[in-house]
């Protein structure tokens, strides 16, 4: 049960897809756009309560859009790395369809659960108000230190994880909790040691991908500002701006330049998919 460099470059081939991060960026930039909107019209209400509210809708409407995209993309590489199947964008969203609920309340499940593990440890440490409550407390520093660890593992492994289980073993909320559980009590060491080397790797080339489009977006708006003139028109004037035309044209490149971003990096969101998908196969033997 080991993970090898060639298990990792699969997953560098198998996120390297145009469909793939195509669809996480519009994923992510339509709840981005609905957060935004929501927020908005809260504004328009002159009311905090009314902001709070709908900035509250905004924020959920955007986790289901992400989620959604998330989920497909993750199947989609599930399958490519196991079978070699690429899957269409329709299959992602025909298998996050029949899963929504799981996709949608299984990471909030993961949380609340952390969250209401951490509100008793309070509540137990209040008695350490009184004299005698904190010398009794002050017993469970140790067992509350591990199981503060536990929870912890859990939130980090969740939000890396509960895609990945869900897309490979089409398991529902309580099972898709449990299994992040046990993979932070039986395998953490594996799986930390696992996503060590898949994150050096991802984040070496994540860094060079971004590095090379950023010099190759410098130096477009270089030529295009200097061959259009543009820089020089602005300079000769007093207060710069532009003809309509230029203007309408800065806008388009402008546009152009954003959505390329957006899709560049959104690569290294599909790259984790891959290396956590290819983890869990791994320990997945470890957590039966």
């Amino acid at each position: 049960m080991r993970l090898t460099l060639e298990e990792l470059f699969d997953g560098f081939e198998v996120a390297a897809d145009i469909k793939k991060i195509s669809l996480v960026f519009a994923g992510s930039a339509g709840g981005w756009l609905c957060f935004m909107l929501f927020v908005w019209l809260g504004g328009l209400m002159k009311n905090d309560i009314a902001l709070a509210l709908f900035s509250l809708v905004g924020y959920a409407i955007n986790f289901v859009f992400c989620a959604i995209a998330l989920s497909s993309s993750n199947r989609m590489v599930y399958k490519e790395l196991t079978t070699g199947e690429k899957l269409t964008l329709k299959d992602g969203f025909e298998f996050t369809k029949k899963n929504i609920g799981s996709v949608v309340l299984s990471p909030v499940v993961i949380l609340l659960v952390i969250a209401l593990a951490l509100a008793m440890e309070f509540l137990l440490f209040m008695f350490g108000r009184f004299e005698l409550g904190a010398v009794i407390i002050s017993l469970l520093t140790a067992p509350a230190i591990m199981l503060n660890t536990l929870l912890l593992a859990c939130a980090v492994f969740g939000s890396i994880l509960t895609l990945a289980i869900i897309s490979v073993d089409e398991s529902g909320i309580i099972v898709t909790a449990g299994k992040i559980y046990k993979i932070a009590r039986q395998a953490s060491i594996p799986f930390i040691m696992y996503m060590s080397l898949a994150l050096i790797l991802g984040i070496a080339a994540t860094a060079i991908i971004a590095f090379i489009f950023i010099l190759a977006a410098t130096i477009t708006v270089l030529l295009f500002g200097t061959a259009s003139q543009i820089f020089i028109n602005l300079s000769a004037m007093d207060i710069p701006s532009l003809s309509l035309p230029l203007q309408a044209a800065t806008l388009i490149s402008v546009i152009s330049i954003y959505l390329l971003a957006g899709l560049v990096f959104s690569y290294p969101a599909v790259l984790l998919q891959s290396f956590a998908t290819s983890v869990y196969l791994k320990i997945k033997e470890l957590v039966k």
